[in-house]
């Protein structure tokens, strides 16, 4: 990870951490009654550019030790969220150390605002098929309602 990821992972840590989220790996995870969540921060291969991506599932359906946030019931990008579209791209210049004030306040922000919410309305099975009714679910991979529904009927 380069000078702009670290700085980008320290503020993200700095924002999820007083919300209750743990530095898992590359990630940092939240546990709920019944469901995992998780935030992950990804840099693309071809420049300087970064994604938030979000992921939940049921604690029952994860195996022991938390998978990648793609492995997850249900997974997409933090811009799909109302006030995160301008995480749609992080683009910094490639020699970008720095990120500026402005730009940092926008990102806590939205984590404060839309993300952090966001999963927390989503850590128990009842939020998790309340999403499911939403038309915000058809942005998120792997969140076909019929097998979420079909995996949360399966759990005790």
């Amino acid at each position: 990870m380069n000078e702009t990821g670290r700085a980008l992972t320290h503020l993200i840590t700095q924002v999820l951490k007083p919300a209750g989220f743990k530095r898992v790996g590359d990630q940092w995870v939240i546990e709920g009654d019944d469901c995992v969540g998780a935030v992950n921060l990804q840099k693309s291969n071809y420049s300087n550019t970064y994604y938030i991506n979000l992921a939940v599932a049921p604690r029952e359906l994860l195996p022991a030790q938390i998978p990648r946030t793609e492995e997850f019931t249900l997974y997409g990008r933090a811009n799909a969220l109302p006030k995160c579209e301008m995480l749609k791209e992080l683009r910094f210049p490639e020699q970008s150390v720095i990120i500026d004030d402005r730009t940092a306040v926008a990102i806590s922000a939205c984590f404060n605002e839309s993300i952090i919410p966001f999963i927390a309305s989503l850590l128990s099975r009842r939020g998790l098929r309340a999403f499911l009714d939403t038309d915000l679910s058809r942005h998120f991979t792997g969140c076909t309602p019929d097998k979420i529904l079909a995996d949360l009927k399966s759990l005790p």
